[in-house]
């Protein structure tokens, strides 16, 4: 069957978006991992997405927040040292089977 939309590869890195949040808006601020899925999947043209979170290894598998990340649709990596790294690996490595990679992270990089 041939696909007729794009297919997008979304990275999200969770915790340096977490922070950049809390750090332009104060601590209250909150990430809707929810909407960010939706406007990507909404978007006119994409017909495939795969939303990857990078999540510090210091939560528990069973966390809640990894629990409702996973709820939303979310495939869950952790990590230990650098999300960045990895979600780097992931670019090289799956990249290229999808039409586009998004990457959410507030690190700048």
């Amino acid at each position: 069957m041939e696909q007729k939309g794009k297919s997008v590869l979304l990275l999200i890195d969770t915790q340096n978006l977490y922070y950049s949040a809390r750090a332009l808006f104060g601590t209250a601020a909150r990430i809707d991992f929810r909407r960010l899925k939706e406007n990507i999947q909404t978007e006119e043209g994409v017909s495939l997405i795969r939303p990857v979170a990078f999540v510090a290894n210091y939560k528990m598998e069973d966390d809640a927040f990894v629990g409702f990340l996973r709820k939303l649709g979310y495939e869950i990596e952790m990590f230990e040292k650098s999300a960045s790294t990895l979600i780097a690996d992931w670019i090289k490595e799956q990249g290229p089977s999808y039409d586009e990679v998004v990457v959410g992270s507030g690190a700048g990089e």
